[in-house]
C-alpha cells in the first residue's frame, strides 16, 4: 500500500509539473484561471477516490481468497486427522481424540450457520433496496448501511477461518496459548455478527420509512 501511495504521489507531481509548464507558456486570461485550476482540483480528487475504490475492491477480493483457501486446508487437515484416529491403538485415546475433533467441527459449524444466517439476510436486505433503488427511491443510506454490514461480516469469516486453522493442528489437548488466541478470535467473529445483524436491522428500519416501495415480509431483522 506504502509503495502504491508513493507512486500516486509521484505521478500527481509530475502531473502537477507539466500543467505549470504549460500554463507558463500559454498564459490564462485572469477570469479563466481559478477556473481551470478548480477543474483540475476536481479531476485530480475524482480520479483518486476511483483509484481507492479499486483498491479496496482488490483487497477484498484477495482475503476471500485466502479465508476460502485457509478453510479448504482447515477443512483436509481435520479429515487426515480423522483417518489417524484408526491408527491410534490406545482405545481411550482414540476415543478422546474422536470427541475433539467432532466437537471443534460442531463448534466451527456452528459459527458457520450464524455466518450463513447473517449473509442470506444481507442479500434480501440488498435485493430489496435494488429495487427500490430502480423505483426512484435515494437508498443511499442503506447501501453504505449493506456495505457495513458486509465488511463486518467479512471480519467474522477471516477470525473463524484463523480458528479453523488453529483446531485442525492436532487431536491433542489445546495449549493455554492456543485457548487464548481461539478465545479472543471467537469473542472477535461473536462481535462482528452481532454488529452486523444490528446494522442489518436499522437498514430494514430505514427502509420501512421510505413510503414510496414497501419491504418484502420475508426481509425480516
Amino acid at each position: 500500500m506504502k509503495k502504491y501511495l508513493t507512486s500516486l504521489s509521484i505521478s500527481i507531481l509530475a502531473l502537477l509539473s507539466f500543467a505549470y509548464i504549460v500554463q507558463a507558456q500559454n498564459p490564462l486570461p485572469p477570469g479563466d484561471e481559478n477556473s481551470s485550476q478548480a477543474t483540475t482540483n476536481f479531476n485530480s480528487q475524482k480520479q483518486d477516490l476511483e483509484n481507492t475504490k479499486e483498491t479496496t475492491e482488490n483487497q477484498k477480493i484477495q482475503l476471500i481468497a485466502e479465508i476460502d483457501k485457509t478453510r479448504s486446508e482447515a477443512k483436509q487437515k481435520i479429515e487426515s486427522l480423522k483417518a489417524n484416529v484408526g491408527k491410534i491403538k490406545n482405545k481411550a485415546k482414540a476415543v478422546t481424540a474422536q470427541a475433539r475433533i467432532l466437537g471443534r467441527e460442531d463448534a466451527l459449524q456452528r459459527f458457520d450457520l450464524a455466518i450463513a444466517k447473517v449473509t442470506d439476510l444481507s442479500e434480501k436486505i440488498s435485493a430489496q433496496t435494488s429495487k427500490m433503488e430502480a423505483k426512484g427511491q435515494n437508498v443511499v443510506t442503506a447501501k453504505d448501511q449493506i456495505a457495513s454490514a458486509q465488511e463486518k461480516i467479512l471480519t467474522a469469516q477471516e477470525k473463524i477461518a484463523a480458528a479453523s486453522s488453529l483446531l485442525a493442528q492436532s487431536t491433542d489437548e489445546l495449549t493455554k496459548d492456543t485457548k487464548e488466541q481461539l478465545k479472543q478470535l471467537t469473542e472477535d467473529a461473536q462481535s462482528s455478527i452481532k454488529d452486523a445483524h444490528q446494522t442489518l436491522s436499522l437498514t430494514v428500519q430505514y427502509l420501512k420509512t421510505l413510503n414510496i416501495a414497501q419491504v418484502d415480509p420475508e426481509v425480516k431483522d
